[in-house]
């Protein structure tokens, strides 16, 4: 039996600018509540990243403007949204603006696995009520500091860092992505 593709949904509405030239710095988040995307001086390989929960070893076949084109985006769903939906809107908006098409490929190799230490949980349970969502700081190879995300996303921090794909093997229940 094959998987089955949840049908595409789109933000209700979406500005895509370039970047002033120049700019530095850049980033992505969510708006307040999970209701969109700011985005400013970004390239559109981080985009792809963001919407697909790849890293760059998973990209190949990329045009070179991917890396050097940089854009401001503000992104806004109809409603609060699940960071899946906010990631499958994403991946709308990257193919409506940027003609962008992917092609999933399965391929073997190595892998760290994220579990609990033996002496432990030592993290604390994410506030369901805390709608702040800071960005995950990378602290040094293999170290993050995280607050109110999902592991997956922390997976995906430390798979970049350490050039290897990292999967959740905590058993931990999810924070809700509301």
């Amino acid at each position: 039996m094959s998987e089955v593709t949840p049908p595409p949904i789109r933000f209700e509405v979406a500005s895509v600018k370039p970047s002033a030239p120049g700019g530095q710095g850049g980033g992505i988040q969510p708006t307040a509540g999970n209701q969109g995307y700011i985005a400013r001086n970004i390239n559109v390989r981080v985009l792809l990243f963001i919407a697909f929960s790849v890293t760059d070893r998973q990209v190949s076949g990329a045009p070179a403007w991917f890396d050097t084109e940089r854009y401001d985006i503000l992104a806004k769903a109809e409603k609060p949204s699940t960071v899946d939906e906010l990631h499958r809107m994403l991946q709308s908006l990257l193919a409506d603006r940027f003609q962008l098409k992917v092609h999933p490929e399965t391929k073997e190799g190595p892998i760290y696995a994220l579990t609990i230490d033996k002496a432990g949980l030592k993290m604390t349970e994410p506030d369901e009520q805390d709608k702040k969502y800071e960005p995950i700081r990378p602290q040094g190879p293999g170290k993050v500091t995280a607050n109110n995300v999902a592991l997956f996303s922390v997976c995906l921090v430390l798979s970049n860092q350490l050039d290897r794909h990292v999967v959740d093997k905590t058993g931990l229940t999810k924070p809700s992505e509301n």
